[in-house]
């Protein structure tokens, strides 16, 4: 490692220790904080990859609608949801919302979102894994009479163009459940932190190619596997560990 990556990393590694520490929402706004709030529900790994597939546009705004979704239905025996209010968020209106948590029910009957993806961790790499899970998704969609792929809503939660799309949102809800920290969950032991990706948005993007970790100079999945591979230079076991430091470094202009 030449010295200038040296340098590079004891700052991502200062940052990281200063940012390792638990908040709520009157310090940040975040949709972690609010998984953390039901850590006792039974269905936690669904309720999080519900709340991470909405992790998009402003950050109080995504919170606001995550406090309004029924939950409570993930644990209902049937899908008769006739008498259940389902809120619409930008580009999903409210039947999209009510066939997402649809999906997930029948995801639920047959396993499990932790069943589904650790099968297919085993079978493949962590990229090939999510595609396959989300197929599976899609799937279970088409047996409710749900077309996934034609609601413009859905497929922009589930169907991640394969080999371009950066799959932020699902890579963050991966950091959520697969890393131990005083941030992370640590559900499932069975994913090896090592192969997570970065959870690339457009803003760590931007503090990326500021701080030299890309060469990419289009955000796309290209650019996640390159910054990717880079951290895993810093820190091989636990390469996604910046995520939030990052974040933070761009959120309050550290490099300005």
């Amino acid at each position: 490692m030449d010295l200038e990556s040296i340098k590079l990393k004891d700052f991502l590694d200062k940052q990281y220790e200063g940012f390792n520490k638990d908040f709520d929402e009157n310090s940040y706004a975040d949709p972690l904080i609010f998984v953390k709030k039901h850590l006792e529900f039974k269905h936690l790994d669904e309720l999080a990859f519900i709340a991470a597939l909405f992790s998009y546009g402003n950050a109080k705004q995504i919170l606001k609608f995550l406090h309004t979704l029924p939950f409570e239905v993930l644990e209902s025996k049937t899908l008769d949801f006739s008498n259940v209010t389902f809120p619409y968020y930008r580009f999903q209106t409210s039947k999209d919302v009510k066939d997402l948590f649809s999906i997930m029910c029948l995801l639920i009957k047959e396993g499990g979102l932790k069943k589904v993806f650790v099968t297919n961790y085993k079978k493949v790499d962590l990229l090939e894994a999510i595609y396959t899970t989300l197929q599976t998704l899609s799937d279970l969609g088409k047996k409710l009479d749900i077309d996934v792929e034609k609601s413009h809503g859905l497929s922009f939660l589930l169907a991640g163009k394969r080999g371009v799309s950066p799959l932020k949102r699902i890579n963050m809800f991966l950091r959520w459940m697969v890393r131990k920290d005083n941030l992370d969950l640590y559900r499932w032991k069975e994913v090896d932190r090592k192969d997570l990706l970065l959870p690339l948005d457009v803003h760590t993007f931007n503090i990326s190619k500021k701080l030299k970790l890309l060469e990419s100079k289009s955000y796309n999945l290209k650019a996640c596997l390159e910054i990717s591979a880079k951290l895993a230079t810093f820190d091989p076991s636990d390469p996604i560990k910046y995520d939030f430091a990052l974040y933070r470094i761009g959120q309050l202009k550290l490099l300005n």
